[in-house]
C-alpha cells in the first residue's frame, strides 16, 4: 500500500477521479509505503534501506563501468 501526498491542480471530483490517478499521481508524491504490514518508508524517509550507502556504491560501480567503456 502507498500513501500519496497529492495536490491536484484541477478540481478533483468523483467523475474525474480515475483520470487523476492515471495522469496526476506519480512516484514523487509517495509519502509512505507499507508491504506485508511492514512500513518501509514513512514521511518520504526510507526505514529499511541505507540510501546514502546505496548511492555511494552506485557511484562507485558507475565510475568503474565508465572506465571500462
Amino acid at each position: 500500500m502507498i500513501l500519496v501526498d497529492y495536490q491536484p491542480t484541477t478540481p478533483l471530483t468523483a467523475g474525474n477521479f480515475p483520470w487523476h490517478i492515471i495522469f496526476g499521481v506519480d512516484g514523487t508524491g509517495v509519502d509512505t509505503t507499507i508491504v506485508g504490514g511492514r512500513v518501509l518508508m514513512r514521511n518520504k524517509e526510507l526505514l529499511s534501506l541505507d540510501e546514502e550507502e546505496i548511492c555511494t556504491k552506485s557511484r562507485e560501480l558507475a565510475s568503474r563501468l565508465w572506465r571500462r567503456l
